[in-house]
């Protein structure tokens, strides 16, 4: 019953009251009278009502049957001294007095982490907006500086301009090799000249093909995709190893040297690159 409502610890009154009720909670006819009147004293002292505290000296057992005799205390049993109940009573109060403090405590620790767990969620919802913020300011900057550095468009000179000559048809686009690439570019090797020759290696230094690094404007590009700084353009002229696996595949839908037997551009590794 103590474990039950640990703020509110029974006294000797709650246990005569207990122990005069039968199991359905019902007072035994012999006792009703005196019950009563012991639970209605208890009642105003617990609600304040006669402006006095409970003790063994005054409480409702105490007022209704007098005081005890010695060696025996009603409501506790015998062999138990009034001094001894006293103890216990004050050990009781300060264990109330302890679990009440606890209780403060612990509202108090939970009112700390609710805070600092409430702060945390703004601090990741702030990390998170900067974080998308930067994301977008790097990858517009790195729009900009590709547009910056895509080479321009150089139509046919035309000598005619002004005469009274016929329609020409449009000019031609003379960068070719932003237009085509791998599959869709004729088969036939660009002009070598002024383009290292190469070897290309896999990452235990196997031979896997022979080509040429493109140097011109279009070596930025290939298949669609801008090739990083750690990377080269290579035209394939010959291929040792077909079943070599391509680098950073699949390349234009490829997965293998296999689709460059008749040649073709890749993009390869520079530092897997054998230069002749």
């Amino acid at each position: 019953m103590e474990e039950s409502m640990p703020e509110n610890p029974i006294d000797r009154v709650d246990a005569w009251l207990a122990g005069h009720q039968k199991e359905d909670g019902t007072v035994l006819p012999s006792a009703k009278p005196l019950y009563d009147q012991v639970k209605e004293i208890k009642t105003k002292r617990k609600g304040g009502e006669d402006g006095s505290s409970s003790t063994i000296e005054n409480d409702g057992l105490t007022h209704v049957f007098g005081k005890d005799i010695k060696g025996r205390l009603r409501g506790v049993g015998s062999h138990i001294s009034k001094k001894q109940m006293v103890i216990v009573e004050i050990e009781k109060a300060k264990g109330v007095a302890k679990n009440k403090e606890k209780t403060k405590d612990d509202a108090f620790k939970d009112e700390v982490m609710a805070s600092m767990q409430s702060q945390i969620q703004t601090i990741n919802a702030d990390f998170k907006s900067d974080l998308m913020l930067s994301m977008q300011n790097l990858l517009q900057s790195f729009m900009n500086s590709a547009k910056e550095s895509s080479p321009p468009v150089v139509g046919t000179p035309r000598s005619d301009l002004g005469s009274n000559s016929v329609h020409h048809p449009p000019n031609i686009i003379q960068n070719l090799d932003n237009c085509f690439d791998g599959a869709s570019r004729p088969l036939s090797s660009p002009n070598p000249s002024n383009k290292p020759s190469v070897i290309l290696l896999d990452k235990y230094y196997k031979e896997l093909a022979v080509g040429h690094v493109v140097t011109d404007a279009s070596a930025r590009i290939c298949h669609g995709k801008e090739v990083s700084p750690c990377e080269k353009k290579v035209w394939i002229e010959e291929v040792i190893e077909p079943d070599a696996a391509l680098w950073d595949a699949p390349q234009d839908g490829h997965h293998t040297l296999s689709a460059y037997v008749s040649g073709g551009y890749l993009v390869w590794l520079d530092s897997l690159l054998k230069y002749l």
